[in-house]
This record gives C-alpha cells, sequence and structure tokens, in this order.
C-alpha cells in the first residue's frame, strides 16, 4: 500500500481551495453582474417611463427560478413581459392587476411597479 507523499497531499489541498475561490467567485460575479444589467435596463425604462395597468396572466416555477408573467395594452398594442423572483411569485396569482412602468420609446421593457390590490 502506498503513501500519499506530504508534499502532494499539500499541493491537492492548495488546488481544492483555489478551485473552491474560483468558483466562489464566478458565482458571486455573475450575479453582481446580472444585478447590475437589471438596474441598467431600469434605468432606462424610468429615463422614458410611464405607469400602466397590466394584468398577470402567468406563474411558473422552473429549476432556475419563479417568474410572474403580464401582459398590458400601449397605444393600441398588446405586450408582455415577465419578471423573476419569489416575491412576486409568492404575491401574485393569475389575473392579478397590477402596475407596471415602461418604456415609452421601447413599450416591450417594463418592470413590476407594484400589486393594485
Amino acid at each position: 500500500m502506498s503513501r500519499i507523499k506530504p508534499a502532494s497531499a499539500y499541493s491537492f489541498f492548495l488546488k481544492i481551495i483555489l478551485f473552491s475561490l474560483i468558483g466562489t467567485g464566478i458565482l458571486f460575479g455573475g450575479l453582481l453582474f446580472s444585478n447590475h444589467l437589471e438596474q441598467k435596463r431600469r434605468k432606462r425604462v424610468d429615463e422614458n417611463g410611464l405607469v400602466v395597468k397590466a394584468v398577470v396572466y402567468d406563474r411558473s416555477k422552473t429549476i432556475t427560478g419563479r417568474s410572474v408573467s403580464f401582459e398590458y395594452d400601449f397605444k393600441n398594442a398588446k405586450y408582455r413581459n415577465k419578471e423573476a423572483g419569489m416575491n412576486y411569485y409568492y404575491q401574485l396569482n393569475t389575473g392579478d392587476s397590477i402596475t407596471v412602468k415602461i418604456d415609452s420609446t421601447d413599450p416591450r421593457n417594463s418592470y413590476i411597479l407594484s400589486p393594485s390590490r
């Protein structure tokens, strides 16, 4: 039976720590980058924003998370969007009225302001 040399055990331990740190950095870096992009999108909506009423038409729960889909009318056209997050998923039901802010220059971009209960 062969024994692991102390130097190779130390090297193995350092590799595990290194890969753990890299993995953690990728995970949290990805979340921070995603949050940054969402804040940037909301800022664009706010610059040309209009508040409109919308209706929840679907709630979905997948392996990647939960989301609420909603639809609204603007200038005689119907638009659909969805917002991910557990808060709205548990707070809203299909058919509920909500308030959303839309980008008047590109009405496909929108986000939920609040439930309109």
